[in-house]
């Protein structure tokens, strides 16, 4: 995947930031014994502890029905805070039936669980990453954008390497004339490569939910992504060697007996890029919900009419899968389940957005880096579900995670009316392009006397990404102004005007810019669209 480039010509001074306070806030589910919300709870019903030191509960609300169950201030707010979902589809190896389910429910749960201040992006992965809709709150966009994925599928969502890998073992054990113990070398020659397939291939896909969550980094309010995968084991080849073994049990005895296992080195890997993942989620306030769709054997063999000695390794692979999509889940504080009780899953994601207590703490030290917290309910017959690690952010984190997000969805909160004007671009050499840009702002900018001056500055941010999810970095500069009183009001009849020269590559390019005024953190955002192109 190419990255847009993007240079941009120096601005001037520096100014310093302002501290500011922190407050780490964790959203909490609480069920019983029987997985019904619990409510009624304080909070001296619960423990939190970061790096297994315990917190002081300073900021607590419970939630109910969407909105605060006690009476106050803050309920309005909260009862109109935007949620945001991801559904990101793995579409490479969905079977075109599985397909139709997963669809098909994600269609209902628009209809009957996202309301008018939701929002909704649908996403595809199939080796290449695809944004069908940024979040949007049309459910004719919603629906369109999966009615898409309804009818797009790959030649590898009729067969999978799995299955393909045990056609070939199977033909290698009945071949006649080729000894056991060389069919079974054969068959773990082909289980070991497809072993190291996957664990590409899971990394490669799990960069992709990566990026899907970085859309949404910079958006407040709760977020949810909802994945629909297929193949993410938690050891991989393990479920491929156990049936490989299993396979060739009957035919292999004393020093010959199958016992090879998947190299370890697969497995440490892939908990690394899965732990990587809750991380990312965790500090991006994206609570993750995983949706096995697996292809069943009997499946295969329906569309084939090719009879597969599965010899239970359809359960391990679905015990493996579900293993890696458990760990998501439970990391983040989310849920997951196979697409038999998909349906369910939606349930219990529509009840965790609708009840659920929000805790908030002040950490001890401000730090760089993740964090693991834990939360406990007192009474340990409740089971509690919250994320499991945050990173700590600055400000200026959050402002570029907010450019970001509004390179796809236009950011919500934008006091200061800026603008954005680009021009026609210019090709540099193929591939590449030269567009000029301009930033309009208000002269907003808050001044403080200084030294018998008036002093003040903003910082300007502007990233540049395309529809399927590239991004460059974030360019960032601050500004600082300094005048006398006498030349005040003359700058305050004069916009901000300000310009540069992006490098970007050929296509469309989706500009986002954002000012922040650093005394009153007063914000504002504006972006574009540039077809860069020969014609």
């Amino acid at each position: 995947m190419l990255l847009p480039l993007i240079t941009v010509a120096a601005l001037a001074f520096q100014v310093s930031e302002s501290i500011e306070v922190r407050v780490v806030n964790v959203d909490v589910v609480v069920t019983d014994r029987d997985g019904k919300p619990v409510t009624g709870l304080t909070k001296d019903d619960f423990e939190i502890l970061e790096e297994k030191t315990p917190q002081v509960i300073t900021n607590f609300y419970e939630v109910r029905g969407g909105v605060p169950a006690e009476p106050g201030a803050e309920k309005s707010a909260i009862a109109l805070r935007p949620r945001s979902f991801i559904f990101f589809i793995d579409n490479r190896t969905m079977h075109p039936v599985l397909r139709k389910d997963v669809t098909a429910q994600m269609a209902k749960f628009v209809d009957t669980a996202i309301g008018p201040n939701d929002q909704v992006s649908v996403v595809t992965w199939d080796g290449t990453f695809r944004i069908l809709t940024p979040l949007t709150s049309d459910k004719t966009v919603m629906h369109k954008a999966i009615d898409i994925v309804a009818g797009t599928g790959t030649p590898m969502s009729v067969k999978s390497d799995f299955q393909r890998v045990q056609e070939e073992c199977n033909r290698s054990l009945k071949m006649p004339g080729v000894p056991v113990k060389l069919a079974y070398d054969q068959c773990i020659g082909s289980a070991r490569i497809e072993a190291q397939r996957m664990t590409a291939y899971s990394r490669l896909m799990l960069n992709a939910v990566e990026l899907a969550m970085s859309t949404v980094a910079g958006v407040e309010g709760k977020k949810v992504l909802v994945f629909a995968g297929t193949d993410l084991p938690a050891r991989p080849g393990q479920d491929l060697f156990q049936w490989a073994n299993g396979r060739f049990q009957p035919y292999m005895r004393g020093f010959d007996a199958p016992i090879e296992q998947a190299p370890m080195e697969y497995r440490d890997q892939q908990r690394a890029v899965l732990e990587s993942i809750t991380r990312t989620a965790n500090a991006n306030g994206v609570t993750l919900y995983p949706i096995s769709a697996l292809m069943p054997v009997d499946l295969n063999v329906m569309q084939s009419a090719t009879a597969i000695e599965d010899s239970g390794g359809g359960s391990l692979r679905s015990d493996n899968t579900d293993a890696a999509h458990d760990m998501l889940a439970r990391m983040t504080g989310g849920t997951s389940a196979p697409l038999s009780r998909m349906s369910a899953l939606l349930d219990t994601l529509r009840h965790d957005l609708d009840s659920y207590y929000s805790l908030g703490y002040h950490p001890s030290v401000d730090k760089r880096g993740d964090r693991p917290i834990s939360v406990r309910a007192r009474n340990r017959a409740y089971t509690v579900r919250a994320r499991q690690s945050y990173a700590y952010k600055t400000f200026d984190d959050q402002m570029r995670d907010r450019a970001i997000a509004n390179i796809y969805t236009p950011a919500r909160e934008s006091d200061w009316k800026i603008q954005l004007h680009t021009g026609k671009p210019k090709l540099v050499k193929k591939g590449q392009y030269s567009v000029p840009i301009e930033i309009v702002a208000p002269p907003n900018v808050t001044l403080l006397p200084r030294d018998g001056k008036l002093a003040g500055g903003f910082v300007v941010y502007l990233a540049v990404g395309n529809a399927q999810g590239a991004l460059s970095t974030t360019f960032r500069q601050p500004n600082g102004v300094e005048i006398t009183p006498a030349e005040e009001a003359g700058f305050r009849r004069t916009p901000l005007t300000f310009g540069a020269d992006l490098s970007l590559r050929e296509g469309e390019n989706l500009i986002s810019v954002a000012l922040v005024d650093q005394a009153s953190g007063s914000m504002g955002f504006a972006r574009a669209t540039v077809i860069a192109s020969g014609e």
